[in-house]
Formats: structure tokens, sequence, C-alpha cells
């Protein structure tokens, strides 16, 4: 399952980044929606004890930074070519999972936030 699962995100990958040589915004937005999704289940499947804490810690954000990336894109996007948002179900199912992550990762267990570097900045 592992297997079919990276064949999947890089096969998707490849066709998106055919895109990107026409120089489109758009084709970014799949590509950091696809890499968002893939480093959160992978940070989720981490074992969160000792070591392994900082792993899921640090892949859950990387993917956070991947989504807000791929969320700004197709909002720009949209403006620029002057089109309403929220107009499909994958619309609207995306930016509930935007939410519905972002919501999640901000109510991350206290042992998250105890990282050394959180720990000197506050």
């Amino acid at each position: 399952m592992k297997g079919l699962l990276q064949l999947f995100l890089l096969l998707t990958t490849l066709c998106t980044s055919v895109c990107m040589w026409s120089g489109q915004w758009f084709a970014w937005h799949p590509i950091a929606m696809i890499w968002a999704f893939f480093l959160i289940a992978t940070g989720l499947s981490v074992e969160r004890k000792g070591r392994r804490h900082w792993l899921h810690f640090s892949l859950l954000t990387l993917g956070l930074l991947c989504m807000v990336f791929g969320m700004y894109v197709i909002y720009t996007n949209k403006e620029a070519v002057g089109r309403p948002h929220l107009q499909t179900w994958h619309a609207w199912l995306g930016f509930a999972s935007f939410l519905g992550f972002v919501v999640s990762r901000g109510a991350a267990p206290e042992k998250t936030w105890r990282c050394p570097i959180f720990v000197k900045l506050l």
C-alpha cells in the first residue's frame, strides 16, 4: 500500500509538472496540495514518542506550509482571472479540509509546543 501511494504521488507530480513548463501559476496548486497531504499522512503515521515526536511535528508543519501555499496559489489564480471563489464541491471540500487541518494543528497537544525553539521565543 505504501509503494502504491508513493507511485501515485510521483505520477501525479510528474503529470502536473508538465503544466509548469507553460508557465501556468495554477500548476503549483495541485503540486503543493499533493505534497501537503503526503507530508501530513506520513507525519500522522510516525510514532509520537521520543525523537520521533519531532519528526511528527516537522512533517505536519511542512504539510501545513505546503497547504497554505497551495491555497494561496488558487486564491491568487482565481483573483487574476476574475472568477468567483468556492463555486464547486471540490472547492468547498478543499476549503473545509484546509480549515479542519488548521484547527487541529492549532489545537495540538500542549506537549507539541514544548519545542525548545518555542520555549525560547515565549
